[in-house]
């Protein structure tokens, strides 16, 4: 992301309301920027301040498919991506019980693809062939990246024990075609970069925002963050022009330009703006910041498996349904997709038969013959 445009020399700063103070972590920055060239950051602004440059592309507002017990997905659906960002779904629950395992996804495979499960509140036990079990909070990164093959599954009912509500999203942005043979890995960072200061705070995961970088690894450019306002705020937010970007609500509600997002819905911009004006609703508003250049690969996504084309999407699934089989008889753990002991049967994949994948567009549904 990029410094912000100061905009009119008559612009002042508006007044915003204040926050619960949060305790300030590790940071490239003192904290939020005034916008000035020296010091990039997120500004305060008075409505209805007029944007310096008018000639972007108009926000375009997604809204989410049902995907399960408390699930909306916005990710892959007429639109298939934002930047390398290919899967983008919200959970949700209503109330918190260890008997309940309503928001529990079992074992299922993955390639191609760099994935995380953001919690917002609550926590969830984070399952995969790549490390031990363990339970990610909220506020904590857990990165998986499935180059050649990875198993992966999230387990609510096995969280912290607490009695909190489970917000989280899961993402998955496409690894590029140099990264698609890397050995399955897991990274854990629970001390992410924070910027905190007059009702605004901007937690980054991935990549780097409003001039702080957060530790993870990636093999493409990529952002992802936290943003939480105070209720009526006006910021803005500085971004990459080269990236194409989304705005994932998870509480609250937010209007850019003229496209307002409450929860579970996604607003996508395109490349070319090099800040974004928001303005909270009349409550506390809580979001997720994903973005990317957009993507060029020639990359098919079916399932939870990236490959090249549709040989590299059907010899995964067929590696998948063999170590499946063999899962049931003692399997190797060494199998290409490694091995997660949970107690629970692993997925089985959707049938491929009769189907001839294609590469599709960041639009419209994948074609078939």
């Amino acid at each position: 992301m990029s410094d912000v445009d100061r905009g009119p020399e008559s612009e002042e700063p508006a007044p915003v309301a204040p926050a619960p103070p949060v305790p300030r972590r590790r940071s490239a920055r003192p904290g939020l920027a005034d916008g000035s060239p020296s010091r990039p950051g997120i500004r305060a602004v008075r409505p209805p301040a007029p944007e310096p440059v008018t000639d972007h592309a108009p926000p375009e507002l997604l809204t989410p498919a049902p995907a399960g017990a408390g699930r909306a997905r916005t990710l892959p659906g007429p639109r298939r991506r934002v930047g390398p960002w290919c899967f983008v779904e919200h959970l949700a629950a209503e109330e918190r019980t260890d008997q309940s395992p309503a928001h529990d996804v079992p074992v299922h495979p993955h390639t191609g693809l760099q994935l995380v499960t953001w919690i917002f509140s609550g926590a969830i036990e984070h399952r995969t062939s790549a490390a031990p079990n363990a339970v990610v909070r909220a506020g904590e990164l857990s990165l998986l990246t499935a180059g050649s093959g990875a198993s992966h599954g999230l387990a609510y009912a096995s969280g912290d024990g607490s009695r909190t509500p489970l917000r989280a999203a899961r993402l998955a942005a496409l690894l590029p075609p140099g990264a698609l043979d890397l050995p399955a890995s897991l990274e854990h960072h629970a001390d992410l970069p924070t910027l905190a200061e007059g009702g605004v705070r901007l937690t980054v995961a991935i990549g780097t925002a409003c001039g702080i970088t957060s530790p993870a690894t990636t093999h493409r450019p990529l952002v992802c963050a936290q943003l939480e306002l105070a209720a009526g705020s006006h910021i803005a937010l500085p971004v990459d022009p080269t990236f194409e970007h989304g705005l994932l609500v998870d509480d609250g509600a937010v209007t850019v330009d003229d496209a307002r997002a409450t929860v579970a819905e996604l607003v996508v911009l395109p490349a070319g703006r090099t800040y974004v004006r928001l303005t909270a609703g009349d409550a506390p508003t809580r979001l997720l910041i994903l973005g990317g250049p957009p993507a060029v690969d020639e990359t098919v996504l079916w399932w939870g498996l990236a490959a090249p084309g549709h040989e590299g999407i059907a010899t995964a699934r067929a590696d998948w349904a063999a170590q499946r089989t063999r899962r049931a008889h003692g399997a190797d753990p060494n199998a290409r997709f490694g091995r997660v002991d949970d107690g629970a049967a692993p997925a089985t994949a959707p049938e491929l038969a009769g189907v001839r994948l294609r590469v599709p567009g960041p639009r419209g549904p994948r074609r078939r013959d």
